[in-house]
Parts: C-alpha cells; sequence; structure tokens
C-alpha cells in the first residue's frame, strides 16, 4: 500500500464518521416535547438541502467503510492461506466482537439509567430489565433495542467470516466478470438488507477486497480517472436529486451514485494530501471509533434543544443540521480524551485496542 494511500484511509476515518453522525441527526418530522417543529414541505429549500447533504453525501460513509475495510482486510494475501485468516479473525475479536459485546450492553444500561431519572425521554426503546430474554438476545442481533449503529460492526464481524469464499470468488480470471455479476445484484436491489450477506454491506466490502487480493492500490489505480469520476459521480446526484424532486425514487440510480461516490471521494482527500492541504491527524483518526460508538448516547440533547435556543425557521435549521453533527463529533472527542486520561487500558479494550 502506497504512503499516500494508507494516509488517505487514516485522514477518511473522522469525516466520514462525522457523515455517520449526520445520518443520525434528524430535523424533518422529529417530535420534540410531542411537537413537530419542522415538517416536511414547510421549508422547502431546507428539505432540498437536508437530501443532499443527508440522503447522497453523507450515504456515501457507510458503503465506503465496507470498502476500506474489504481492502485492509486482504493486504498480504498472495495466495490463500487459512494461516493468515485465522490470524485475522483473531485480530478481530479484539477489534470488533469485544467492542461490539461491551458497547451494546453499556448502550442498554444507559437506557435503564435514562428510565430512571427521565422516563419521558424514552420514546421507542425497552429498558433492560422489562425485556425477556429472548427480547436481550436479539437486542445484540436485530440491534432494534440496543446501539442501533452496531449494525455495520455485526455485518462486517460476518462478512469477514466468509472471507476465504469472497477470496476464492475474486483471485481468479473471471474475477471482474465475477464482481459485475455482484455490482449488478447490489443495483437491484435483491437481498441487500441481510445481515452479513446483504448486498449493502458484501458489495462495497467485495469491491474493496478486489484490489488487495490483486495486490493493487485502489488509489494508486484510480487516480488517473478522477476527473471522469467526479463529474459522472457530479452528474448521477443531480440527476438523483432532481428525481426526488419530482417524489420519483429509482434505487438503482441512487445505489450507482454509492458506488461512484466510493471510488472517488477517496482520490479527492488522496489530492489533498498531496498538495499539503490535509494532514493525517493521529487523535482524530484514533477516536473516530469512539464517536461511532457513543454519539447515539448524546446526539438527542443539541437534537432537542436546537428548537428552544434558535427561532424555528428554514435557515436556523440548515445550521442545526449542519452543526450538531460537528458539535457531537467534539464532544465525543472531549469525552474520550477525559476517558483515555482516566481509565488508559479499559479504554484500550472498549476501543478494540485502537488507541495501542
Amino acid at each position: 500500500m502506497d504512503r499516500n494511500t494508507s494516509q488517505t484511509i487514516t485522514v477518511l476515518r473522522f469525516p466520514l464518521i462525522v457523515a455517520v453522525v449526520l445520518l443520525h441527526t434528524y430535523i424533518i418530522n422529529r417530535p420534540i416535547g410531542g411537537v413537530v417543529y419542522v415538517r416536511s414541505g414547510q421549508f422547502p429549500l431546507f428539505d432540498l438541502f437536508s437530501y443532499i447533504y443527508q440522503s447522497e453525501i453523507a450515504n456515501f460513509s457507510v458503503p465506503l467503510f465496507f470498502f476500506i475495510s474489504g481492502y485492509l482486510f486482504f493486504i498480504g494475501f498472495n495466495r490463500f492461506e487459512w494461516g493468515k485468516f485465522k490470524t485475522k479473525w483473531k485480530k478481530r475479536i479484539h477489534t470488533l466482537l469485544i467492542p461490539f459485546l461491551l458497547w451494546n450492553t453499556i448502550f442498554m444500561l444507559f437506557i435503564e439509567c435514562v428510565h430512571i431519572v427521565a422516563p419521558s425521554l424514552l420514546t421507542y426503546k425497552k429498558v433492560f430489565t422489562d425485556m425477556t430474554t429472548n427480547e436481550i438476545l436479539d437486542s445484540f442481533w436485530n440491534l432494534n433495542q440496543g446501539l442501533i449503529p452496531l449494525w455495520f460492526i455485526r455485518d462486517l464481524m460476518i462478512i469477514n467470516m466468509f472471507s476465504p469464499i469472497v477470496y476464492i470468488l475474486l483471485d481468479n480470471k473471471r474475477s471482474k466478470l465475477i464482481l459485475l455479476g455482484f455490482t449488478l445484484l447490489f443495483l437491484s436491489g435483491k437481498f441487500h438488507y441481510e445481515p452479513g450477506v446483504g448486498m449493502r454491506c458484501a458489495y462495497p466490502y467485495m469491491l474493496g477486497a478486489w484490489f488487495s487480493v490483486h495486490s493493487l492500490d485502489f488509489i494508486q489505480q484510480l487516480k488517473k480517472y478522477m476527473v471522469q469520476l467526479s463529474v459522472l459521480l457530479l452528474i448521477l446526484v443531480s440527476v438523483d436529486t432532481c428525481l426526488w424532486g419530482h417524489g420519483i425514487f429509482f434505487f438503482s440510480l441512487n445505489r450507482l451514485a454509492q458506488v461512484i461516490g466510493v471510488l472517488t471521494i477517496p482520490l479527492w482527500f488522496s489530492k489533498a494530501i498531496e498538495t499539503g492541504r490535509l494532514k493525517p491527524n493521529k487523535f482524530l483518526a484514533n477516536g473516530s471509533f469512539f464517536v461511532f460508538v457513543f454519539h447515539m448516547f448524546i446526539i438527542y440533547i443539541p437534537a432537542k434543544l436546537w428548537v428552544y435556543i434558535l427561532p424555528v425557521n428554514g435557515w436556523t435549521a440548515t445550521l442545526a443540521l449542519v452543526m450538531i453533527p460537528i458539535i457531537v463529533a467534539y464532544m465525543c472527542l472531549g469525552i474520550y480524551r477525559l476517558l483515555n486520561l482516566l481509565m488508559p487500558r479499559m479504554m484500550a479494550v472498549a476501543m478494540g485496542e485502537r488507541t495501542r
């Protein structure tokens, strides 16, 4: 992997996590104290901005994380070796499984505490003590009553278990044809949301894995097409937004934009690093995972308070949508720094040893 590619992946982590926080920032049709302050269609320009900012731009973040995960998993695989798969799986017990179990448990206990202190804040979450054993176990699978963003970790663990099959599919002369078939399946919307093996996870993971399985640096391979990819991405997002404005959602077009976005966005960051406009920040990169797992603990505070601080109109709703993810992300980073000072060993475990 080229040094620039390594730096690009490092730099991407924090803005992609902020985009994930943005996906969980609800402004339109969100009741606050029983009142919906911003309704769909109430502020048309804000609706348009919200769609482009959240549904188009921010939605590139999750498939791009799967793409990078697939690329990194198969780095160093020159041939099929069970020993390498076992080493990778063993490492991911610490980086994925333990944090998954730990943070989901912490969140469920947090919901219990909220129920005791301020039960009116809970709208759809059941408290731990009111759940049956099956519901508790299901909270670690469907996550409806758990920490919902952890579905990404769940799916990533599952697809990693199928990594030998992924390698076999991609390490042959027909790999491009096989990848094309999975691309069409991804665009079709079929088998899209099944945990782990659904196309929303498996396809971008396989797309990233294809480069490392063939010992190709994806930045170096794609950078010669940056202009063409950027123009195509702009066209796809524009057309998709235009269709949305007419009440039409074209699934295949939307997902094609995601594919092109996954291939294009890293090139923009790579170029910014080459020209010195961006530099890797180790603290932001290390803290990104904490922002990912912790933002759902605190995001409802600014998401509910803004209507009491600002007059509600299209401009303030836009300001809230822009600022809340940034504020929440940096609040998480502050808590992350404090916890690292107070309990570094425990944080190392909770972070999947990412702090080491």
